[in-house]
């Protein structure tokens, strides 16, 4: 980014800043401060991250039995968690994680 569009890009982060802390509607942040509100959605848009679709399951590895057993934890985005215990054949993993997650023809 030139210095100049940099300049641009902190004022209109402190401007969409201050509207989140305001309270207020878009329209009535930008009435109120008169910038015109294409302006205002160009530039958050433009200083958003994207956001991209999870498309992974995170998964933790829990301990909470003596060292010697291992289990495998697969939470899902709305909180289920399915736990596996260390003798369950990876087979048995894989078409779980097909089923919950749909096949991706990934492997």
């Amino acid at each position: 980014m030139k210095a100049e569009t940099t300049q641009k890009a902190d004022v209109w982060r402190t401007r969409i800043g201050e509207w989140r802390n305001s309270g207020q509607t878009q329209a009535g942040y930008c009435r109120e401060k008169r910038i015109a509100l294409a302006t205002f959605g160009y530039w958050k848009r433009r200083l958003e991250e994207p956001v991209l679709p999870q498309r992974f399951v995170r998964m933790a590895a829990v301990d909470t039995r003596p060292a010697t057993r291992k289990r495998l934890t697969l939470i899902l985005p709305d909180g289920l968690a399915v736990v596996f215990s260390e003798r369950t054949p990876l087979s048995s993993v894989v078409g779980i994680l097909e089923k919950l997650c749909g096949s991706t023809g990934v492997r």
